[in-house]
């Protein structure tokens, strides 16, 4: 007998509070725990007052065991989460890339507009909000709106303007510039 009397086995050691795990498979993929329909052993409190109550993990009974993985099979299967992440990465830098080109074509680019004259300078039809948006979409290529154009008044005379544009706050103009103006010229036909 050992010098312990207090101490029946050694198996009696090992049935401390704490040590004993419960059987469970999961319903969902837990980090650092495992993915749906694995079966993994936890301990029973985290079970008890995590995992069971919110429906991440069942116990691993015969019967959720068959119930869990005939659901998991009906599923489509998932793609991983880091090529989707990856996915739309690439996209935004698309779109981004994109808007930056936009961005510096209407910068860098002049809409030219021809328009018969009648006395002097003055023009026999004015040039219209509408009328520079086509012209805009034809010559540089940018899909605008009225809505885009903060000149308020038609253009009624031959000669080179600066249109200012009304863009979105968030938009990141090149040349760190606060506004950007398109190039305006109406030449005579």
């Amino acid at each position: 007998m050992s010098g312990f009397p207090f101490i029946r086995s050694a198996s009696s050691l090992f049935q401390v509070r704490g040590l004993q795990k419960q059987e469970v498979i999961l319903t969902e993929k837990i980090k650092r725990l495992g993915e749906a329909g694995q079966i993994v052993k936890v301990a029973p409190g985290y079970a008890r007052n995590k995992l069971i109550p919110q429906m991440l993990a069942l116990p691993a009974l015969e019967k959720y065991v068959l119930l869990v993985r005939n659901q998991l099979k009906a599923l489509p299967p998932e793609e991983d989460d880091s090529e989707d992440t990856d996915k739309i990465k690439q996209e935004e830098q698309k779109k981004k890339d994109e808007l930056d080109k936009v961005l510096r074509r209407l910068d860098s680019g002049r809409v030219v507009i021809r328009r018969n004259v009648g006395e002097r300078t003055i023009l026999r039809q004015c040039v219209t909000k509408t009328d520079l948006v086509s012209e805009v979409r034809r010559q540089l290529g940018v899909q605008l709106q009225d809505t885009n154009i903060a000149h308020e008044s038609d253009f009624s005379t031959l000669g080179e303007f600066q249109v200012p544009l009304r863009l979105p706050k968030n938009l990141v103009l090149p040349g760190s510039r606060e506004r950007l103006f398109l190039k305006l010229r109406i030449r005579r036909k």
